[in-house]
């Protein structure tokens, strides 16, 4: 699963949802992570806190969140995704099955979704940060962690764009550059430049933060729980009040 665009789209919405949701703060990365660990809880925790939203049941917990899941797929004929048990699910379809609940949530919130957005972000918040083209008018864009993702240019005009993943790690930048640096093309000579005087500086800083903040998940998911805890007793008392 590691540079699958899925993993780019699930993070950036965990991100300009975290105040909304109450989503952990989350790399594409550490999402990655979570999806390879089975004992992981951060995207059972994510998956919670979207069907809480949905359902309007302060009952849907980490510990429980399939239930509500398997019967939202369910009654949405969405069956290629209710497999089986989440822990069985391989890591791809984990994401897979995210993703869908992230459309999901904003297909049927769509209103309510978008005016968070406007209220809490400007346009630029909402993209990547576009580094550049290439003689192939294939689009570059940088989000977050260590990753550049390509976005080809269609060979039709009709057809959707594809995207890509170029660069995981450093290494990946480096050789990445090194295909641009002889180029004469004036659009690759201008991402050769800018990558290489701007951006590269800023992706070997963040690769040392990286190795040295690894993540403790029994302590993570502790967390989790005890966040979680919290949260619904104070929904449930709140509901209680309000009824």
């Amino acid at each position: 699963i590691r540079g699958l665009w899925e993993g780019a789209y699930v993070s950036q919405f965990v991100r300009l949802f975290q105040r909304k949701f109450g989503f952990q703060s989350l790399t594409t990365q550490e999402l990655e992570d979570a999806l390879l660990d089975p004992e992981s809880l951060v995207v059972p925790d994510i998956c919670a806190r979207l069907l809480r939203f949905l359902t309007r049941q302060a009952t849907v917990l980490i510990s429980n969140f399939e239930d509500s899941l398997s019967q939202l797929l369910q009654g949405r004929g969405e069956v290629t995704f209710a497999r089986g048990p989440w822990r069985d699910l391989s890591p791809g379809d984990k994401l897979l099955t995210v993703k869908w609940l992230l459309d999901y949530a904003y297909e049927v919130e769509e209103e309510g979704l978008s005016e968070f957005l406007d209220d809490h972000f400007d346009a630029d918040d909402l993209r990547g940060t576009r580094v550049g083209q290439d003689a192939f008018d294939n689009v570059y864009w940088y989000l977050e962690d260590l990753r550049l993702y390509r976005e080809l240019c269609p060979k039709k005009p009709q057809r959707r764009r594809e995207w890509d993943c170029v660069c995981l790690t450093v290494s990946d930048w480096q050789g990445f550059l090194k295909q641009f640096r002889k180029s004469s093309n004036p659009r690759e000579k201008q991402l050769h430049t800018f990558l290489r005087a701007h951006l590269f500086p800023v992706v070997q800083a963040r690769a040392q933060a990286l190795e040295c903040s690894e993540r403790d998940r029994a302590t993570e998911n502790r967390w989790l729980l005890e966040r979680e805890g919290e949260e619904v007793r104070r929904l449930a008392s709140d509901m209680k009040c309000n009824g």
